[in-house]
């Protein structure tokens, strides 16, 4: 029929583009005939039709094959002209997740994507083209990294009205999530301008996703660093349970791992537990987490960070 004619020449269409696109040159073409747009503004229509999920399988491959193989011409077009890492978490901004990614190979496909997109920023300035300080503002940071963590937390593979995930998928799941967070927080390290805004994720879901990751240390470093460096979306006050509970798993983490990690690591991992227990002064009462403050001294002292440390104290004092 026609709409199986449609769909059979859209994936011969993505399959000539995935292969063909070598290179900046040919991605100069692509542009000019708006292939990029229009790719974009149908990926709604694949979302929102659950027989096209394999589709947007190519989709997605082909998005990322442009931002690789396009050069400085497709990093400046996509990210810059277009609003790619916008439209990246605008996806899923008024959606449930799982009804635009039912899979956790959907969904790391996906993340793959975005971690692919805050690289190739991270790696263009955009020097000369406009204001430059306007191109060192990461503005898509907190958006961008709030939607990667509602992606991870959604759940496994959706098989009818049940959640289906084999060890291997969500393991998958959770490093592209554990890089994409890693990206986000690099590339926002290089923006030469600090902005405040109002969070997005909860400390309910921050310590949701250190759960699922605690066993795997190189993937829970990346996602702390990540999420310590995101403001606090307040008016949650009343979670003390997973704000007691994120307090050990950070405080836990730098305990064990020690010297191994970067003394800006330290400073930010101490400086995001206190302002958790600023908002909730009577966890001072928590013997747990007095006993891993005390243990702390010495590396605060060895990076530096003897003030932020010392900045716990009167809530130790308080409860005493």
């Amino acid at each position: 029929d026609d709409l199986s004619r449609c769909r059979t020449e859209r994936t011969w269409a993505l399959l000539t583009l995935k292969d063909s696109a070598v290179d900046e040159y040919c991605y100069r073409i692509i542009s000019q005939h708006h292939v990029p747009e229009l790719i974009m503004s149908s990926f709604d229509s694949l979302v929102d039709n659950p027989e096209s999920k394999s589709e947007l399988y190519l989709t997605i491959d082909v998005l990322e094959s442009l931002i690789q193989s396009g050069g400085a011409r497709a990093l400046n077009d996509l990210i810059k002209s277009q609003g790619f890492l916008s439209w990246l978490h605008g996806i899923i901004s008024w959606r449930t997740v799982s009804s635009v990614f039912p899979y956790d190979a959907l969904k790391c496909r996906f993340l793959k994507l975005v971690t692919t997109a805050v690289n190739a920023y991270t790696s263009t300035k955009f020097a000369g083209d406009g204001d430059a300080a306007e191109a060192l503002v990461f503005y898509e940071k907190i958006p961008l990294a709030n939607a990667v963590v509602r992606m991870c937390l959604d759940g496994g593979d959706t098989v009818g009205n049940r959640i289906d995930s084999s060890p291997e998928s969500s393991m998958a799941l959770l490093e592209t999530t554990g890089n994409a967070l890693w990206a986000i927080y690099l590339a926002d390290k290089e923006s030469e301008i600090t902005i405040t805004p109002q969070g997005l994720t909860t400390i309910g879901d921050m310590t949701s996703l250190l759960g699922k990751m605690v066993c795997h240390k190189v993937i829970f470093g990346k996602a702390l660093a990540s999420i310590c460096d995101l403001p606090l979306l307040l008016g949650n006050e009343n979670d003390l349970t997973s704000a007691k509970l994120f307090c050990e798993l950070a405080l836990g983490f730098i305990l064990e791992m020690n010297t191994h990690l970067s003394p800006d690591m330290i400073l930010l991992t101490l400086s995001r537990v206190h302002e958790v227990i600023k908002l909730h002064p009577c966890l001072g009462n928590e013997p747990k987490l007095v006993f891993q403050i005390m243990q702390c001294r010495h590396m605060a002292v060895l990076v530096g960070g003897i003030q932020i440390w010392g900045a716990f104290l009167q809530y130790l004092t308080n409860s005493a």
